[in-house]
C-alpha cells in the first residue's frame, strides 16, 4: 500500500513502529509531508498548552480577599494582618496595622500596606509602589480570574507559534544531518527526501520524549539522540 493512501493516524503509528514505512514515505510529496507535520505539531502543541493550563487552573481557587484602594488608602474586609502565604523564604501579606513593614528576613514576597506596596523578588531587587495617588481600584478573585483567563489564551497562542517555529527549524536541521548520514552510508538521497524522513521521524521523537517526561527520565540531548537513531535506522535501510 502506498503511503499516500494512509490516514494521518496510520502514518503516525507507522512512523514510530516501522522503518519499512519510510521506504514509501520518501515517494510521497513534500506538500503531503508538510500537511502531516503541521497537524502533528498542532497536536503536541495542544498537549503542551493543556499541561500549562492544568498548572494555572489552581490559581482560580486562591480565595484572595477583596482589596479596595480609595484615595490612596487600602481597605479590606478581612482582619489584618492577613497572611496569604508564610513560608520559610517568602511572605505575602495584607497589613495596614504596621506589624509588617519590610521583607528583610525573606528572599521574596509582597506586603500590601496602608498607602504603599513593597515587593521583593530576590535579595537585590526590592520595589516600593506608592499608591497614595490612586483614587479608586478594586482587587479581588474575580479580577484575578479574568487576568488568568486572558493570560492562558495569550500564552497558549505564543506556545503554539513558538513550537511551530522551533520544531520547523528542528526538522530542517535534522534533514541536513540526514544528508550527511546518507553520504556516510553511500545512499543517494535528495534534500527533499531527507526532509520528508525528518518530518515523519519527528513523531517518535516527540512521542518518546513525552513518555520519558512522564516517567521523569531526562538526559542531555535526549530528543536529538532519539532523532539521530531514527534517521540512522531509516537511511541505513534504504
Amino acid at each position: 500500500m502506498k503511503n499516500t493512501k494512509n490516514t494521518f493516524f496510520q502514518k503516525f503509528g507507522k512512523s514510530i513502529s516501522s522503518f519499512e514505512f519510510y521506504k514509501n514515505a520518501k515517494k510521497t510529496t513534500v506538500k503531503s509531508s508538510i500537511k502531516y507535520l503541521a497537524i502533528m505539531i498542532l497536536i503536541f502543541s495542544l498537549i503542551s498548552v493543556g499541561q500549562l493550563v492544568y498548572g494555572m487552573i489552581g490559581l482560580y481557587d486562591l480565595n484572595v480577599p477583596e482589596v479596595t484602594i480609595n484615595n490612596g488608602i487600602i481597605e479590606t474586609d478581612v482582619e489584618q494582618p492577613y497572611v496569604l502565604s508564610d513560608e520559610d523564604s517568602s511572605l505575602y501579606v495584607i497589613d495596614s496595622t504596621g506589624q509588617y513593614t519590610n521583607l528583610d528576613e525573606f528572599k521574596r514576597g509582597v506586603i500590601i500596606m496602608n498607602n504603599k506596596i513593597i515587593m521583593k523578588n530576590n535579595d537585590y531587587e526590592i520595589k516600593e509602589i506608592d499608591i497614595s495617588n490612586i483614587e479608586s481600584f478594586t482587587f479581588n478573585q474575580k479580577l484575578i480570574n479574568k487576568i488568568i483567563f486572558w493570560a492562558i489564551i495569550l500564552v497558549s497562542i505564543l506556545v503554539i507559534i513558538f513550537l511551530y517555529i522551533w520544531l520547523g527549524i528542528y526538522t530542517l536541521i535534522f534533514s541536513l544531518i540526514g544528508l550527511l548520514i546518507a553520504r556516510i552510508f553511500k545512499t543517494k538521497l535528495k534534500f527533499e527526501q531527507t526532509w520528508i524522513f525528518a518530518a515523519y521521524a519527528l513523531t517518535p521523537v516527540l512521542v518518546f520524549g513525552l513518555i520519558l517526561d512522564l516517567v521523569g527520565l531526562s538526559f542531555p540531548f535526549r530528543n536529538s539522540l532519539i532523532y539521530l537513531v531514527y534517521l540512522i535506522g531509516i537511511i541505513s535501510k534504504k
